[in-house]
């Protein structure tokens, strides 16, 4: 997996890089000191001296130009590394009106430099640096600089999560409310951060999915569930009293479905594994699907085609899909614990359980209750004809090897 985020380190003394050089990097640093000069006259002038989470080297990055300063560590550093190509993606994925402002202020730049006789670029502060005598800066941009900081810092950690290999999958079991015994899992991921210690997905995933990590990490997930899917097979086929094979549902996030290459990667992890595409399940949210349907309808029936299952998750939170619902190629609607929390207590909450479930009946979907959490609401379930439940009552979400333990678990009621 690609790292979108480096860091690179430089003794005291060591040039980071010189007036003249082509410059494809720009750089923030971490920590240190950093001084940024020019030869005058047979002489260095120093334009500043800048510390941490300050730019530099920005504008040969920008222009494609020359660096026109030389940068050199003052003390031990570490630089975080911004490439052309992520800048450049940034400024693609950024909102319409930064990147006209953006452009336009780059563009101004270049004028002025342009008219700028060489000796005075220096002096009137159009050097790697950005400036070469800053404007007194406040609590205001400290603050600011201090959150980009913290920002690039964590994606950085998240990537070298993934490098490192300190993603782990858990499995939480979904019972047949029927016969009973659990019939597959749902894979969920965890980040074990070596200091912060177990991080659940509420921690990270919106940074991933933020900064595109969360295609490659959609993509280990999934051939991680597949791998463990065919250890829970063996497992499986040591109990005499079924012969089923249980399956695995593996979340899709928003910038995965956007992939355009989802598909096909997710042909080749089937083609690699010796298993039954029937049983793996997508899980896909509502919302998603109805950001846009039409769209979505292509993407699902290329999945489809496939031949693994596609779930539709949190079903009834407020997105209206039944105009779509019948045309979208779903095997199982994903109830929303808000309402199987809820069900015993609210007379609205049962109802629509009730009609989710003789909704998805009617179209030929099987219906999994998520967040299951005591006996009242399990018996109601099974009243209602919903095939499948999950939740904390049931069981909480297990490490591999503790799932196996519960694959001939069944339900006391």
């Amino acid at each position: 997996m690609n790292k979108v985020l480096e860091t690179v380190g430089f003794r005291k003394g060591e040039c980071i890089f010189r007036e003249g050089d082509a410059g494809a990097r720009a750089y923030i640093i971490e920590s240190g000191l950093v001084e940024v000069a020019v030869r005058r006259q047979g002489r260095a002038l120093v334009l500043a001296e800048l510390g941490e989470g300050e730019l530099l080297g920005e504008m040969a990055l920008l222009d494609g130009l020359r660096r026109s300063a030389t940068a050199r560590a003052v003390q031990d550093t570490v630089l975080i590394v911004l490439n052309r190509a992520l800048v450049e993606e940034k400024l693609e994925n950024a909102e319409p009106m930064l990147n006209l402002f953006l452009r336009a202020v780059l563009e101004r730049f270049r004028t002025t430099r342009t008219m700028a006789l060489p000796e005075d670029r220096a002096l009137i502060g159009l050097s790697d640096m950005g400036a070469a005598m800053p404007a007194p800066r406040g609590a205001a941009y400290q603050r600011e600089s201090e959150l980009v900081m913290e920002r690039l810092k964590s994606e950085q950690a998240l990537s070298e999560a993934i490098a490192k290999e300190q993603l782990e999958l858990v499995y939480q079991p979904i019972f047949d409310l029927h016969e009973g015994h659990v019939a597959g899992f749902e894979a969920l991921i965890r980040w074990n951060h070596p200091t912060e210690g177990t991080i659940p997905p509420s921690g990270f995933i919106d940074l991933a999915e933020e900064t595109g990590l969360i295609v490659p990490m959609g993509l280990w997930a999934l051939e991680e569930a597949l791998r463990a899917l065919l250890r829970f097979r063996e497992v499986r086929a040591g109990h005499i009293y079924d012969s089923s094979e249980c399956f695995v549902t593996v979340n899709l996030s928003t910038r995965q479905f956007d992939d355009p290459h989802l598909a096909d990667s997710l042909g080749r992890i089937l083609s690699t594994n010796d298993i039954d595409p029937g049983l793996l399940k997508l899980e896909i949210t509502e919302s998603l699907l109805m950001k846009d349907p039409e769209f979505a309808m292509v993407e699902l029936n290329r999945l489809k085609k496939l031949g693994l299952k596609l779930v539709i998750d949190d079903f009834g939170t407020g997105y209206s899909s039944l105009s779509y619902l019948y045309r979208f190629p779903i095997d199982t609607l994903k109830i929303d614990r808000s309402f199987v929390s809820t069900m015993l207590q609210d007379e609205g909450s049962k109802q629509i359980v009730r009609a989710t479930t003789w909704l998805a009946h009617a179209l030929a979907m099987d219906v999994v209750a998520e967040g299951v959490g005591d006996s009242g609401q399990l018996l109601q379930l099974q009243g209602l004809n919903c095939e499948y439940g999950q939740g904390f009552f049931l069981s909480r979400p297990l490490a591999e090897h503790d799932a196996h333990s519960v694959i001939d678990h069944r339900l006391a009621c």
